[in-house]
């Protein structure tokens, strides 16, 4: 009716950027690739930017036309996320923080990258990685950096699939979650904006906001028109919230969604590629302190589109971050007390000594670090001093 005053929580900025980057990114792909440009079929994307802090949405492109497709594919579609869901995985792990035995889940975890069967009712599920290739022991950061599906259903299986869709759904997931082997793979359909506001909640420390778009409803008269309140979900523990943080700032650092520092993303970022199998959705969902965006690409009928998330998803993401944040990006995350940093050695994972060749600083919730100094090097120089002495 004429006179109603809607007050959202858009900002002009944001919105512009994420409209910039889905039109431009669009044209891009389809200029790259002659088989997106179909008759029957016009290319889709659609992105969403929350304030991590607020829940409160700055950006909404539900399509690249609304008056010609209106549909809202951000709000309104729900598709398979595939790795997207991995993040919820490893903060199961992080959640349980004990494997027994006096072992912890880390990110120098050795996780084995080999042939695994899952058995599922009366059915055998083989997971494969997207290049059917595997890779013998792995960390836990290079599972997730690297986005590796056999490695993580490992992970799922140990914690219980129970566990992952809980921390899932405790980050703000509301669709329906099927408690199957698959879903540490993303089977289960979610939509953008749950997604994203579920990423928020690495990005606000484990606080967790109800995605929400409205700040007030005025009528013709001037009246408050009452909202109903959202309920925010559980939420995490601060220091899980960040260790997921660190593994997903090390995909865009070496892994999969490392193509962003080139499309110039500054500043502290994490984030994850979501491909789904058989290439029909592209995903990227990543964010800093201060913003969380999610991209989604594909067809409204379901078809492949050909290319992973770091391929379609990851330009449109960078470019409307890039906008939004500026030149320099924001930044850094807050480690918080829970949380320590070790050198360990990278070869063999424990605390690094002089002779290592290669060492890395490696996050940990505190108590969970190493305590025994690597000592693979200094037995290949102690025979190597034997050799140089002769027989």
């Amino acid at each position: 009716r004429r006179g109603v005053k809607i007050f959202t929580t858009l900002d002009p900025r944001d919105q512009a950027a994420a409209v910039s980057a889905v039109e431009r990114g669009l044209a891009d792909l389809e200029k790259s690739h002659r088989k997106l440009r179909r008759k029957d079929a016009t290319l889709q994307a659609a992105a969403v930017s929350i304030d991590p802090r607020t829940g409160e949405v700055r950006a909404l492109v539900g399509g690249r036309n609304f008056l010609r497709h209106p549909y809202n594919r951000a709000v309104e579609a729900r598709r398979q996320p595939g790795s997207l869901f991995k993040p919820f995985v490893y903060l199961a792990a992080f959640q349980e923080r004990s494997r027994g035995k006096g072992n912890y889940w880390t990110p120098a975890t050795l996780l084995a990258d080999e042939e695994y069967a899952v058995r599922a009712g009366r059915r055998t599920w083989r997971p494969r990685n997207y290049d059917g290739e595997f890779r013998g022991p792995v960390t836990m950061r290079q599972a997730l950096e690297q986005s590796l599906n056999v490695p993580t259903v490992r992970v799922a299986m140990e914690v219980g699939i129970p566990a992952v869709a809980a921390a899932a759904r405790d980050c703000g997931i509301v669709s329906e979650l099927r408690e199957v082997p698959s879903l540490a793979l993303g089977t289960s359909e979610v939509s953008l904006l749950e997604i994203t506001g579920a990423y928020a909640t690495f990005a606000d420390r484990g606080e967790a906001h109800a995605p929400h778009l409205l700040l007030g409803i005025l009528d013709a008269d001037g009246r408050e028109i009452r909202l109903d309140a959202l309920e925010d979900p559980p939420g995490i523990r601060r220091d899980a919230a960040y260790m997921v943080t660190s593994l997903m700032e090390g995909v865009i650092r070496s892994g999969t969604g490392s193509r962003a520092r080139a499309l110039g993303v500054r500043g502290a970022a994490a984030g994850k590629t979501g491909t789904t199998d058989g290439y029909h959705d592209a995903w990227f969902v990543g964010f800093t302190p201060r913003r969380a965006l999610g991209v989604w690409v594909g067809f409204d009928r379901n078809e492949a589109i050909g290319l992973s998330g770091a391929a379609a998803a990851l330009p449109i993401w960078a470019r409307a971050m890039r906008d939004a944040a500026g030149r320099h990006g924001d930044g850094p995350f807050d480690r918080p007390r829970g949380v320590e940093r070790v050198l360990i050695c990278s070869e063999s994972g424990l605390l690094a000594g002089v002779e290592c060749p290669a060492v890395t600083d490696e996050d940990f919730l505190r108590g969970t670090a190493p305590e025994e100094l690597c000592d693979l090097h200094r037995k290949s120089i102690i025979t190597r001093f034997w050799d140089w002495l002769g027989p």
